[in-house]
């Protein structure tokens, strides 16, 4: 008598993309748990239990011997309990039909580095991760004058800040001292304990009449994905508040989703005031050691709020009841590299599956979502007033064509405008952001000899020279060489550097504004650390001017700032893709949205070539019902979401002539295979950037009503991609941008 097993290899190769079947003597291996087996040369391969165990009456050998197969041997268990429960499995697999995507890659989702299938997580540490930290000893009252100078340094540094960490105690003799005198201990905090912090600010909660028939309408309905409309600072924040306490309150447990890592701090601050002991932080900034202790307090029940960025849809929470899914319009839900899956979709799998409620929340729905409100699909209801009173804005469009809103002899980037408002706030002690949506100081520099623009010798994309490291950069493959080493092939050294971004923008105002604190937050510089300390410090006043990307228009909250700017909204009106009008629409009313929070009136100025363009109007105006009516005909007309479906098909190589060649193989298969089906077929297409770090791409664009007309031939590409060794296929399901 033994038992058989299936198993999924853990190794990221479509070939083994099935459960393959192994032995064991007894059924104490569960269904989730992690095994090491041999595959053919290969030894203690780590794999996956995907099924319960199944019991065999005959000896392995009668086995063997009957189904003319041989089988091999799980050599041990690595986990003492099941990893994924069986609703995880039920969505993985479900996820994995819809995406055409490998179970394996869907299942690394739902684990943390130290539990995935892989043979470098079994020697990774699990124990929890703790910090030390020095705080001063309660039992014992200190006389400071026994005390020498250092010492009673040290004890005062300490109580003022209740705490600090061992590595940030520079007085060491004095700390030895101290701790010698048992007035000073050292305490040992897991990082899940370190990050309980709580937030200096809580909002009242009361609910008002508006507020309070959202909350009602969204327990009450029948639907169970609900739109919550509501404008910028109408309060949407107390309604989370409230939802969560209800479910709470039945035993549930809630996953709040935002769309960025730089939303966490802001977010976390409001809900830690209330949730403390049941809040969890999950992202990708979140370290493997706190990581792998929040999976267990999830798994065990010991968390049951649950807030993090897409990936916390995966989080094994007990007896969910509520999502809410902040920022819904934001593109950031969708994943760009495989696994290609979608948060917002993944969150209405969970709520068939479990029964619980799913809240889609935006002052900015995306036009999916307002078309699924507006036809019954989703509950909807509308927020119109904001929750507390806000002033009138005063907004302002530059036209960037006129010469004479420029003074050459200060900045070709500044209008005289924005420097004179820029004055004005300041002055007054009021504080302003400036957004431009490019890092580095030029996006582009060209040589002064040939024209010829400095690209990436792995990509097919200019290098964005960035001044205050003297480097340029390729922000797709990470190549850099100095400005200072760069040699154009023409044999010249001197280059121009052509147009702006965030790091230019911030010098140009420390010119223009030298005795102001003027800091610049992006991706570049924006570690956690250093992206929470910034935006503390803007928040506190200790900065004048932010100047910033898209970061800056999503969800934060400064009473302080009455100038909003954008420096050139052009450049995200002319993306080529569908939704650059709603990408715009969304920034400009989000940005707008983060004035005028407060007592004092504020401004909004926009830099423009196109100051006559609608969406650039509508936005201003905060006019959505207009724009989506507007947008709506525009996709309708050149069939684009929400009217059809989309799947973009990816085809990369090395070498350029197999994939030429493979491309025309797939066009011809496309066109047979979508033959007198409700599919158009749009490709081959040249992506907007050719090739990306020495790999060259064509993509095909597949429009369609149903997807069940699109199913199967994903499948038999599927197929095809297997057996390819030179040209790599991958399928994006439902892809945000169709670049």
């Amino acid at each position: 008598m033994f038992y058989i097993y299936k198993v999924l290899i853990g190794r990221k190769v479509l070939a083994l993309d099935r459960p393959l079947s192994y032995y064991y003597e007894d059924d104490s291996i569960k269904k989730g748990m992690r095994v090491l087996v041999d595959l053919k040369n290969s030894k203690d391969v780590i794999s996956l239990v995907v099924d319960e165990p199944i019991l065999i009456e005959s000896s392995i050998e009668e086995y063997e011997k009957e189904n003319s197969i041989k089988l091999s041997k799980i050599k041990k268990r690595v986990d003492d309990v099941s990893l994924l429960s069986d609703k995880q499995f039920e969505l993985a697999y479900q996820i994995k039909e819809y995406y055409k995507c490998s179970l394996l890659s869907i299942v690394d989702c739902f684990l943390p580095p130290a539990l995935k299938a892989n043979k470098s997580s079994v020697n990774k540490a699990t124990k929890a991760t703790t910090i030390t930290y020095i705080e001063i000893n309660k039992d014992i009252n200190c006389d400071l004058s026994m005390l020498n100078k250092n010492e009673q340094a040290l004890f005062n540094k300490i109580k003022t800040n209740n705490e600090l960490t061992l590595s940030k105690v520079t007085a060491k003799k004095a700390l030895d001292s101290l701790l010698n005198k048992k007035i000073l201990v050292k305490v040992e905090k897991t990082l899940a304990e370190v990050h309980s912090l709580e937030s200096s600010k809580l909002i009242d909660f009361d609910l008002t009449s508006a507020q309070q028939n959202s909350f009602d309408y969204i327990l009450n309905t029948d639907k169970k994905v609900t739109l919550l409309h509501g404008v910028t600072g109408s309060g949407k924040t107390a309604i989370y508040i409230k939802l969560i306490d209800y479910y709470l309150k039945l035993d549930k447990s809630v996953i709040v989703l935002i769309p960025e890592i730089s939303l966490t701090s802001q977010n976390a601050g409001i809900l830690l005031k209330h949730y403390k002991d049941e809040l969890v932080i999950l992202n990708s900034s979140v370290s493997s050691g706190l990581k792998y202790e929040n999976y267990l307090d999830i798994l065990n029940g010991k968390k049951r709020v649950i807030l993090g960025t897409r990936s916390a849809i995966f989080a094994p929470v007990k007896n969910l009841g509520l999502i809410i899914i902040d920022e819904e319009h934001s593109s950031t839900y969708k994943q760009d590299k495989i696994p290609f899956y979608d948060a917002r979709t993944v969150s209405i799998m969970l709520a068939n599956n479990t029964g619980c409620k799913v809240v889609f929340a935006s002052a900015t729905p995306s036009l999916v979502t307002m078309a699924k409100a507006s036809k019954g699909i989703y509950g909807y209801t509308k927020l119109t007033a904001p929750f507390s009173k806000i002033v009138n804005r005063d907004i302002k469009i530059v036209d960037m064509n006129d010469l004479k809103n420029f003074d050459p002899y200060t900045s070709n980037i500044i209008s005289k405008t924005l420097k004179e408002e820029i004055s004005k706030t300041i002055v007054k002690k009021e504080q302003v952001l400036v957004l431009i949506n490019r890092r580095g100081y030029s996006p582009l520099v060209m040589c002064t000899s040939c024209n010829k623009v400095a690209k990436c010798p792995n990509c097919d994309v200019p290098l964005v020279y960035h001044k205050k490291t003297g480097l340029l950069k390729c922000h797709h493959c990470n190549y850099q060489i100095s400005k200072a080493e760069y040699k154009c092939q023409c044999g010249n050294t001197d280059l121009l550097e052509v147009g702006y971004g965030t790091e230019r923008i911030s010098q140009e105002l420390k010119a223009l504004f030298p005795n102001y604190k003027i800091t610049q937050l992006d991706s570049d510089i924006s570690s956690k650390k250093v992206r929470d300390e910034t935006l503390e410090l803007f928040s506190t006043g200790d900065i004048d001017i932010l100047v910033g990307t898209s970061l800056l228009s999503k969800g934060h909250d400064f009473e302080n700032v009455t100038l909003a700017s954008i420096v050139d909204i052009d450049s995200s009106l002319t993306l080529p893709s569908y939704k650059a009008g709603e990408d715009t629409f969304d920034l400009l009313s989000q940005f707008v949205g983060r004035t005028g929070r407060g007592k004092k009136k504020a401004t909004v100025l926009i830099q423009t070539m196109v100051k006559e363009n609608l969406i650039i109007n509508l936005a201003l105006k905060q006019d959505y019902d207009s724009f989506y009516k507007y947008e709506m005909n525009e996709r309708k007309k050149y069939k684009y979401p929400p009217y059809t479906y989309l799947t973009m098909i990816y085809i990369s190589s090395y070498d350029l002539k197999q994939l030429l060649n493979k491309t025309n193989q797939l066009r011809l298969f496309l066109a047979n295979a979508c033959l007198n089906k409700r599919i158009d077929v749009l490709g081959p297409i040249t992506p907007y950037i050719p090739h990306i770090n020495n790999k060259f791409s064509r993509q095909f664009l597949l429009k369609y009503k149903c997807y069940d007309d699109i199913s199967s031939i994903l499948d038999d590409l599927n197929n095809i991609k297997m057996n390819e060794k030179e040209v790599d296929i991958s399928i994006n399901v439902d892809p945000v941008y169709e670049l």
